[in-house]
């Protein structure tokens, strides 16, 4: 289960897509989720992203070499840009989907 999932758990119950829930809402729930979903995480403070880079070299390269997976990320993160601009956790869960996609087909 994603933040997204539980975003748009509540916002159903109110007839609301899960973008449509108010930032205050998210947040709250956001912060009661987050250290059960993941023990021990903290966010730096001043921020919602974690300092520690993250590289996956299979993704870069197979972007590298084929446009349609560029596409395809491209399309993730300009929808997810449009529905989660002020969350950027949600963000990132929301290109999960198409970087595994493009993860196993890299790696294949």
């Amino acid at each position: 289960m994603t933040l997204i999932d539980l975003y748009r758990i509540a916002a159903e119950a109110r007839g609301l897509a899960a973008h449509e829930l108010p930032l205050a809402e998210r947040a709250a729930l956001r912060d009661r989720a987050l250290p059960v979903m993941w023990p021990g995480y903290q966010a730096p403070a001043g921020t919602e992203r974690a300092e520690d880079p993250v590289e996956i070299v299979a993704l870069r390269s197979c972007m590298a070499d084929d446009e349609s997976a560029r596409d395809a990320y491209l399309a993730a993160k300009l929808e997810a840009a449009r529905r989660w601009r002020d969350d950027r956790i949600a963000y990132a869960d929301a290109k999960t989907e198409v970087i595994v996609r493009l993860m196993q087909r890299a790696e294949s």
